[in-house]
């Protein structure tokens, strides 16, 4: 970031702590479908299903270009969400073993014992530039890693617009992490640029969860994200953006629900060893979180 950035990051993290706090009115979580200026290209309101195999021609793809399992990681599985009655997809983690065929390291079987919801537009829609929005909740659960984010043809670059992490009691889940991901091995200039910021705190005691509009803009000069209506960040450092302007960068969207591997626990099917053993994932382990609306904008002609 340069310190224009820094010093505007700091600025919109102490408004958002003053209008989450005292002047709750101030955040607008939801927003209408038609703006002005913005071209609609993309749009779910998941109001049917509208995902499934790549050769499905839909909206979404299960899983992601590495098949049905990342290849680094034992402990999930891609499966599907779940459309609700109310116009949601919930995205869940839950204990389902699966087998399958072939492990990428090894060649042998394996045995995967968590699925998890993740969706991508890898087949269907990718665009550079424009705006990208997501309604969603945050599960408050041990251990949980959900995220709504781009990516194209190419890694890097990638935009982490949200990754809510749970940590050991579930209560970190509120804080938005931000990671602008860019550069490559072979030139020494791999890395990433994130910021942090609370929120949510805590989730309601009772009552549905309170959802949140997360938005990333991204343009050829700069990137800003915007959280329920109110700026959070932005980014113009111009030796990083030109990796995100090049004609590969065309972004793909994917929002998916996860777990932290560090909390694998039991060293069942050689999951990653569990830190102070203070938490494992139990077999009954279960979250969700609930997905509103899906959008992707860019400028009119």
């Amino acid at each position: 970031m340069t310190l224009t950035d820094i010093i505007c990051n700091n600025f919109y993290k102490v408004r958002f702590w003053f209008y989450r706090n005292l002047r709750k009115k101030k955040l607008k979580n939801i927003s209408p479908a038609a703006k002005d200026g913005l071209e609609l290209t993309f749009e779910d309101e998941f109001t049917q299903k509208s995902w499934g195999k790549a050769s499905e021609h839909k909206k979404w793809v299960i899983g992601e270009g590495w098949g049905m399992f990342h290849p680094d990681k034992k402990t999930v599985y891609y499966g599907e969400p779940t459309l609700n009655l109310d116009s949601t997809a919930s995205f869940t983690v839950k204990y389902n073993p699966k087998t399958f065929p072939d492990d990428h390291r090894t060649g042998n079987p394996i045995t995967i014992p968590f699925e998890v919801s993740l969706l991508s537009t890898q087949k269907s829609f990718k665009q550079q530039y424009g705006r990208f929005e997501c309604r969603c909740t945050i599960p408050f659960d041990p251990g949980v890693w959900p995220a709504f984010w781009l990516w194209g043809s190419t890694w890097p670059p990638e935009f982490d617009i949200f990754e809510l992490y749970g940590n050991l009691d579930g209560k970190t889940a509120g804080k938005q992490c931000i990671n602008l991901h860019y550069g490559h091995d072979s030139d020494n200039t791999r890395g990433s640029r994130g910021w942090h910021l609370w929120i949510e705190r805590k989730p309601k005691k009772s009552g549905p969860p309170k959802f949140h509009e997360f938005v990333v803009e991204w343009g050829p000069d700069k990137i800003e994200m915007f959280t329920d209506g109110i700026k959070i960040f932005r980014f113009t450092n111009k030796k990083i953006i030109k990796y995100y302007n090049v004609e590969l960068a065309q972004q793909w969207i994917v929002v998916n629900h996860s777990l932290q591997e560090k909390y694998g626990g039991k060293q069942r099917n050689d999951y990653v060893p569990i830190k102070d053993g203070e938490f494992q994932y139990p077999d009954d382990y279960y979250s969700e979180f609930f997905v509103d609306y899906v959008r992707a904008y860019k400028n009119k002609d």
